[in-house]
């Protein structure tokens, strides 16, 4: 069945394993290749958007390596850059370092001036400290600058 007026075209066949049935149409076929077309050119926008986007973070990170490894280079040839670096950024990390050995330091002293516990009193105690409870003695300590701090607690 043919109609060439409209484009369009009916094929039936009956064959010893089947039927079999085609349907051609030109206004679609042009439909279908609009929509195509419609689809495939919004995939190009995205897909730039992205390669954009990659490029650009791709290029960021790059110049953040190069002006790390600039920043080596320069720190290595300058003794005196190190030493102020270290004094403005590492201050804190050192102040507080300093303050748990100065609390260590008054703990350890303070089990020595104990008598020894009674057997009866280590049978059932733990050779581990807890750990919350010295997350919380680490926090107090970071923070006990002087010696009257470091001996509360």
């Amino acid at each position: 069945m043919s109609d060439d007026g409209q484009g369009t075209e009916l094929e039936v066949g009956v064959a010893p394993d089947g039927f079999t049935a085609k349907i051609k149409s030109r206004m679609l076929s042009a439909l279908d290749r609009f929509s195509g077309n419609k689809v495939a050119k919004r995939g190009l926008a995205d897909e730039r958007h992205v390669l954009i986007e990659r490029t650009k973070h791709h290029q960021e990170a790059k110049a953040i390596e190069a002006l790390g490894d600039l920043a080596v280079e320069r720190i290595k040839g300058d003794p005196a850059l190190v030493e102020q670096l270290l004094e403005s950024h590492f201050p804190g990390m050192i102040r507080k370092q300093e303050n748990v050995a100065g609390s260590l330091e008054h703990a350890t002293e303070q089990l020595k001036l104990l008598p020894p516990p009674a057997a009866a009193e280590t049978e059932d105690a733990s050779d581990e400290v807890d750990p919350d409870w010295l997350n919380v003695w680490e926090g107090h300590a970071e923070k006990a600058s002087s010696d009257r701090m470091r001996n509360v607690g």
